[in-house]
């Protein structure tokens, strides 16, 4: 309707309309707007490119329910906006090169952000998530170069089960996140280049942990963080000790990744597999017992635990990738196999650890 009206510097709209359509304010000068209360949706594009528009007011008992792709899209002098609590989408690019946004709230009855929604928001700094949030994924590259966030923060209850490849992805001054309990899977690269990352609050059990499935190494965000926090007693306690427990069948590809500071790690009888870089750069490592019910270790699985002294491979495990033990500078491994099993990569020891073949417990 007024597309790349850039003279155009103030707008009032009528408190009937329902909808604001696609690129209907698009390019154009204005440097505030208030939505009325009548609004249930803003269509794509909608203010994208009003490169002077500095607050969005949205009126009192607000229906808006969705927020479209690029809606707001490089509005780089919005400094801030309340998103209505009735909103339950916000589409991909919504409010992509924001570049003056400093701090976001998601509404708890938002259920989907699109991908690239909050991307080059590069002043934002704390996104926050309602209590009781009904987000159940954050789309690929949703808050990516998001170069000055440094905290992102679940209120309470979520449920939220996917976080998207390249989420976060270089949001070099994030120091804490807090995974929600419901995550069962976190794509590729989520947090990759998220170098200042400190403390991982994970709002589950280690049995939950385990039951997230990682896109990879920098998919966990422990690849980066030194401490990881679980509520224990109401109150957040680090985590240095880790006892899986019995029903977990399998370790999964990056599953501990970057567990710096654990010292003991706890295998059940449950477990049948240790997956690719299992137990990457655990580097405080001294214990861990491998059970006689696991047959397959992956690839680069203790990649750099360097103060892991020694290791007993049962006679039960018929397979072991490539560089298993990598750095693992200490290392004596017994094995109860009387010699290599055909099944293991000719690199499993690629450093040449000193090996002791058909090592018997005492």
């Amino acid at each position: 309707a007024f597309y790349g009206c850039s003279s155009l510097t103030e707008i009032t709209i009528p408190g009937t309309v329902t909808s604001i359509g696609e690129s209907a304010f698009s390019g154009c000068g204005i440097t505030s707007i208030v939505i009325p209360s009548s609004v249930t949706s803003i269509g794509s594009s909608a203010f994208s490119g009003c490169s002077n528009l500095q607050t969005v007011t949205f009126e009192g008992d607000s229906q808006l329910q969705s927020i479209g792709g690029r809606a707001f899209r490089d509005c780089s002098s919005l400094k801030e906006i309340t998103i209505p609590s009735k909103v339950t989408s916000i589409g991909g690019d919504a409010f992509e090169y924001c570049s003056n946004l400093k701090e976001i709230t998601i509404p708890s009855k938002v259920t989907s952000i699109g991908g690239e929604a909050f991307e080059y928001c590069s002043n934002l700094q704390t996104i926050t998530f309602e209590d009781n949030s009904q987000l159940q994924s954050i789309g690929y590259h949703a808050f990516s170069m998001c170069t000055n966030l440094q905290t992102v923060t679940f209120e309470g209850d979520s449920i939220l089960k996917s976080i998207g490849d390249y989420a976060f992805e270089y949001c070099s001054q994030l120091t804490s996140i807090t995974i929600p309990s419901t995550v069962t899977s976190i794509g590729g690269g989520a947090f990759y280049g998220c170098s200042n990352c400190k403390n991982v609050y994970y709002g589950g059990t280690i049995e939950d942990w385990c039951g997230i499935e990682f896109g990879g190494r920098d998919a966990n965000p422990m690849f980066y963080a030194t401490n990881f926090f679980m509520k224990q007693g109401g109150d957040w306690q680090e985590v240095t000790k880790i006892e899986i427990p019995k029903g977990v069948e399998k370790i999964g590809d990056y599953q501990f990744c970057g567990f710096g500071n654990v010292t003991s790690i706890t295998i059940p009888g449950t477990v049948t597999s240790i997956g690719y870089e299992a137990f990457w750069g655990c580097r405080q490592l001294v214990s861990i017992i491998i059970p006689s019910t696991v047959t397959s270790i992956g690839n680069y699985a203790f990649y750099g635990c360097s103060q892991l002294t020694s290791i007993t491979i049962p006679s039960t495990v018929t397979s072991i990738g490539s560089s298993a033990f990598y750095g693992c500078s200490q290392l004596t491994i017994y094995c109860e196999a009387a010699s290599q099993p055909n099944g293991w990569n000719k690199d499993w020891n690629y450093e040449n650890r000193p090996v002791e073949w058909g090592y018997k417990k005492q």
